[in-house]
């Protein structure tokens, strides 16, 4: 069952830092005061969201004497939710895994139309009937798709930079292709989310982190079987291949060949393979 208020937070009137067992959903009515989502604080700005998932601590704090409203509306992902479409569930989902607790600005701002839905939301639990809930729980679905937007719009406004950012790491990658770099330790070396380190990699390279890594060892592998005659273990050893038989693997996943033939048959031709 939805249910929401509209409250005014002054800054001698805080509510205390919270959590519970239901999602809650923050439109911000106001330029004043402040939230605090998992000890990280987010300036308020009328038409600003929060999601905040479930049991994540948060607190609502008024910076002036000018109140601080703000309307709210919590839910149970597993029962409130349960006729939104898989789309909008996964959307949620998305939400809670990347910690996406606060909306992001972009071009085309929906700040006017997050306020009216909020305002209608509340309007319809004032009804108290069925009917009431679940035109709430629709206009709170085009909350949460306003929210999600905000970050793929942000991602699109600072893309050419997140380009520079992947090539500088593609470049790395190249000249160390026997580094180990995780998911997570690459989206922290270009500044991303892990997320949008991913989405974003993919996009530019048309690969994922771990299959440009492979793609990178194995072209540093086919130059060292074919100019030089270090032993294949070695050069496994080299390009980051600490199993011989996950480097055969890979190998002819990506030549259709083994290392051995590949080298013999460069020796004998002097040309390399398609």
């Amino acid at each position: 069952m939805f249910w929401g208020n509209i409250v005014k937070v002054t800054k001698s009137n805080i509510i205390a830092t919270h959590q519970h067992q239901m999602n809650e959903f923050v439109v911000c009515l106001s330029d004043t005061g402040q939230h605090t989502i998992a000890g990280k604080s987010y300036k308020v700005s009328k038409g600003r969201t929060f999601f905040l998932p479930a049991t994540v601590p948060h607190q609502a704090i008024g910076s002036t004497e000018t109140p601080a409203e703000i309307a709210f509306i919590c839910f149970d992902l597993h029962t409130d939710i349960a006729n939104i479409t898989p789309a909008l569930r996964t959307m949620i989902v998305d939400i809670i895994k990347n910690r996406q607790y606060a909306s992001l600005p972009y071009t085309s701002n929906p700040a006017d139309q997050n306020i009216k839905l909020a305002r209608q939301i509340q309007q319809e639990l004032d009804h108290h009937s069925p009917l009431s809930q679940t035109m709430a729980g629709t206009l709170l679905a085009q909350l949460i798709i306003n929210h999600s937007r905000s970050f793929a719009a942000n991602t699109e406004l600072e893309s050419s930079d997140y380009s520079a950012k992947l090539t500088s790491l593609c470049n790395w990658l190249n000249a160390h292709p026997q580094a180990e770099l995780s998911l997570d330790a690459a989206a922290e070396k270009t500044g991303m989310s892990r997320s949008l380190f991913a989405r974003n990699f993919r996009r530019q390279t048309g690969m994922s982190l771990v299959e440009y890594i492979l793609s990178v060892r194995t072209g540093q592998a086919i130059k060292l079987l074919t100019r030089t005659n270090q032993p294949i273990h070695a050069i496994a050893t080299a390009c980051g291949f600490s199993n011989l038989g996950y480097f055969y693997l890979v190998f002819k996943s990506h030549t259709n060949t083994t290392p051995r033939k590949l080298r013999l048959y460069v020796a004998e031709t002097g040309n390399m393979p398609l």
